[in-house]
């Protein structure tokens, strides 16, 4: 059976992440099947996901994404600074991301897509560093005007409560060489 383009760019962005990054740095992300649908890592003080979705016929689209805060309030003033700060982003985007349990609270998340067929590993080591960079450069400050957490404090917080975070990842946010 042919594997789907899907499938086949998702092969080939794993081996281009275990290959920058290495195997100890990144974690393999699986639906409630236990099917894998992602990789991440940790970028500073934030987290990065990687996702590879079918795009069109016979396509695919890598998504990169970096959460911001977490457990953020939806107010009028974080959306007006997400509307005027996206047109001064060069690749990517901020989002919000509303909790479906908790209408009125999200997380604040940077987004960018690159084209699935011909990714080069230069074109994924530098999404993937700027998602991060763009998350954790900008973090502290959402948090202190708008309110939330920054993934560091998400994850204390979990760890704290006895919940363990990801599994075989410690809570060290420096950045590996």
């Amino acid at each position: 059976m042919e594997m789907s383009m899907r499938d086949q760019t998702y092969d080939h962005v794993k081996q281009l992440m275990l290959t920058l990054y290495g195997e100890k740095n990144i974690s393999i992300l699986k639906d409630v099947d236990g099917n894998e649908n992602g990789m991440g890592m940790y970028r500073g003080s934030t987290d990065v996901q990687i996702h590879v979705y079918p795009y069109k016929q016979d396509l695919s689209v890598i998504t990169i994404s970096a959460v911001l805060t977490y457990q953020t309030e939806a107010t009028a003033e974080l959306f007006e600074w997400i509307s005027i700060t996206n047109p001064k982003i060069m690749f990517g985007s901020l989002g919000f991301i509303e909790y479906n349990e908790k209408p009125g609270w999200g997380n604040v998340s940077f987004y960018c897509d690159l084209y699935g067929r011909t990714i080069t590993k230069e074109e994924l080591c530098n999404a993937v560093d700027n998602a991060g960079y763009m998350a954790d450069k900008n973090d502290d400050f959402v948090v202190q005007k708008f309110g939330g957490l920054t993934t560091e404090q998400s994850l204390e917080s979990q760890h704290d409560k006895g919940n363990q975070v990801i599994e075989g990842k410690g809570l060290d946010f420096s950045d590996f060489e």
